[in-house]
């Protein structure tokens, strides 16, 4: 399961609905390619790594599965 926050509420989409989700954003592409990193480490990101979707203005963050990464969602001054 992938959580996905926005700012007052977090989503989770299930990982047999992942693929269509970011197909929806039009991402999945650049995912599978290698092309997104990781928002804080810069590591690639791919379907398996995918911790978060953070939306950002009129941008969309990917966020890796390390623990690291993941506390940076919720608390960005780490």
């Amino acid at each position: 399961m992938k959580f996905f926050s926005d700012k007052s509420k977090i989503k989770a989409v299930h990982d047999a609905d992942l693929k269509g989700y970011l197909e929806s954003l039009g991402i999945y592409e650049d995912i599978v390619q290698g092309r997104r990193r990781c928002a804080y480490c810069g590591n690639i990101i791919t379907p398996d790594s995918i911790g978060a979707v953070v939306p950002s203005g009129e941008n969309i963050l990917l966020v890796c599965l390390n623990v690291k990464c993941q506390d940076r969602i919720y608390n960005p001054e780490h």
